[in-house]
């Protein structure tokens, strides 16, 4: 189980091993002021977004299961806020749009347009279901955001109120 903590004393990522109590840092590579946005496995590996809100910065980091350290792939340098696979493809949420990747983060493709919302801040989630073709994001303040077209255009509409979770 891996846990991502953004507090100045104990900032980081953090593992709790099978059997174990107590939560080890994990060496991530982490530099200045970033921090571990999300953590997620898919398929065999386990990811991390990036975000530095000083720099306005930020990426993405895999951790291929049996290996001993992650790795920085090569991902747009911008504040990463959440990662999902749909249909092969690694969807990366960024301050700077939704970016995709069918070579498992060797290189991306920006998917929304410039500008689009709710890419203009860190999203709270993105949601992404197999059998589905819609996906989810979760803007900032709170408002549900759509996508039928893989990501390059979003409406809102389909609540009312602000949404915590999906």
């Amino acid at each position: 189980l891996y846990l991502a903590v953004d507090d100045p004393g104990s900032a980081g990522l953090f593992l709790l091993p099978t059997g174990a109590t107590d939560w080890r840092p994990v060496a991530t590579g982490l530099t200045g002021t970033e921090k571990v946005s999300q953590v997620v496995r898919i398929d065999t590996a386990l990811y991390a977004a990036v975000a530095d809100v000083a720099g306005a910065r930020g990426g993405l980091l895999r951790l291929e299961f049996g290996a001993s350290a992650f790795e920085r792939l090569p991902a747009p340098p911008l504040m990463a806020s959440a990662v999902v696979k749909k249909n092969g493809a690694l969807l990366l949420a960024t301050v700077g749009g939704l970016y995709a990747s069918t070579d498992r983060g060797a290189t991306w493709v920006r998917r929304s347009r410039a500008g689009e919302a709710p890419f203009g801040q860190p999203v709270k989630a993105l949601v992404a279901a197999t059998a589905a073709q819609r996906i989810f994001a979760v803007a900032a303040d709170g408002t549900l955001f759509h996508s039928d077209d893989e990501g390059t255009t979003w409406s809102q509409g389909l609540v009312k109120g602000k949404v915590e979770g999906v």
